[in-house]
């Protein structure tokens, strides 16, 4: 679970352990290369991504971790690396939903602000991702009105007969 700075401050600080002084400290380090993406990583993925590669439907944005390699000496001798050392980097997956075809891409997050597209690589036809989100209501939509799915429905008779009380759940 991760938890945010904000939390751990309005945490400590109703009980007089930290100041606001520290707060201001942990603000500006940056995060550990193991900690999740934070909601402006996010964003600025995507939005590095659309600047890039525009149009796309985004299944999959998360943390790619670095070699475990990179981190095994700083893990044995009990000690963070250095910070700037390993780079924070984004790994995701998209569609073109105009194509079909999918992608994955990593950027590397350099800054709160600045991020590069370092890889977008195409995956092959045969593999077939999850539903995005921004789908899920469309292939609702598209279930409900398949004179298949309507004829199969009118079976059971009133209230059923008005597709408006089926609810479709797509997973």
């Amino acid at each position: 679970m991760h938890v945010s700075l904000k939390y751990i401050y309005k945490r400590f600080k109703s009980l007089g352990i930290i100041s606001n002084s520290l707060l201001l400290d942990l603000k500006q380090s940056q995060p550990h290369p193991l900690d999740p993406l934070t909601a402006e990583e996010i964003i600025l993925t995507k939005d590095t991504i659309a600047n890039s590669q525009p149009g796309n439907l985004y299944i999959w944005i998360t943390l790619q971790e670095p070699e475990k390699s990179v981190l095994l000496p700083y893990f044995l001798s009990n000690t963070d690396p250095p910070q700037g050392l390993i780079p924070r980097r984004s790994f995701s997956i998209v569609v073109n939903p105009t194509t079909g075809l999918n992608y994955e891409a990593v950027v590397e997050l350099q800054s709160a602000s600045s991020a590069t597209l370092i890889s977008w690589n195409q995956l092959s036809p045969e593999i077939d991702t999850m539903f995005a989100g921004d789908e899920l209501a469309l292939v609702g939509e598209v279930a409900l009105n398949d004179p298949a799915v309507q004829a199969r429905v009118a079976i059971y008779g009133q209230p059923f007969t008005n597709v408006s009380y089926v609810v479709s759940d797509v997973w």
